[in-house]
């Protein structure tokens, strides 16, 4: 596996985000579905079937930069304008308010995403936007 995505996963999981990691590490794992011809024994006739290959360090780095991307970027963009759309809903329900709260395994109240990582956000997207726009064609 690619050294830098070896680094970002351990990364993840120091920050208590296994569960992206993980989801990185199954999906280099698994390989890309290539189709192959290939012949049955004894047969002269050539079929296609579907393969396995594994993915070259350059497609693993852009499977976990897309990944952070979309975790990190993308997800936050979805839950503010979620927030938007839950206090701005229709007419007759203005008067009612609508929350969103995630708790976690222990019952504690989280903020998906904390004031600080607004402040470095947009500079994330560039970053990501500009290393990927770099490895992938």
């Amino acid at each position: 596996m690619n050294q830098d995505v070896k680094d970002i996963l351990k990364t993840l999981k120091e920050i208590r985000m296994d569960w992206v990691a993980d989801q990185v590490e199954d999906t280099i794992r698994e390989g890309k579905k290539v189709e192959k011809p290939y012949r049955e024994p004894g047969k002269r006739k050539t079929l296609q079937g579907t393969a396995s290959e594994p993915y070259s360090e350059k497609e693993e780095l852009g499977i976990c930069l897309r990944t952070l991307q979309t975790y990190f970027v993308d997800l936050s963009d979805i839950w503010d304008k979620t927030q938007i759309n839950l206090n701005a809903g229709p007419e007759t329900y203005h008067s009612e308010s609508v929350a969103v709260k995630i708790i976690d395994e222990d019952g504690q109240l989280m903020q998906p995403f904390l004031p600080d990582f607004y402040k470095v956000k947009d500079s994330l997207k560039r970053m990501l936007s500009s290393i990927i726009d770099q490895i992938e064609p």
